[in-house]
């Protein structure tokens, strides 16, 4: 309960990179933020899972939603 309301007064931050595939030579550029509210995860049912690499079992939540991407500072 106390980590589920600190995800929701603090969310994650998401940096966003982009690459011109055009020129390979360039660095990413920061093309924005998206701001996640973790809280919303930890709501999902959990599902069981196994590792691919080594078999060892676990528990995996699957979110899904749309958020916009904010501009970055382009100063």
């Amino acid at each position: 309960e106390q980590l589920t309301s600190h995800f929701h007064r603090e969310p994650l931050t998401v940096e966003v990179y982009c690459r011109d595939q055009d020129r390979s030579e360039r660095k990413d550029e920061l093309f924005g933020l998206v701001h996640l509210q973790l809280d919303s995860v930890l709501k999902v049912e959990k599902q069981r899972c196994s590792s691919n690499v080594n078999g060892i079992l676990g528990w995996r939540q699957t979110w899904t939603q749309i958020l916009p991407v904010i501009g970055a500072n382009t100063e």
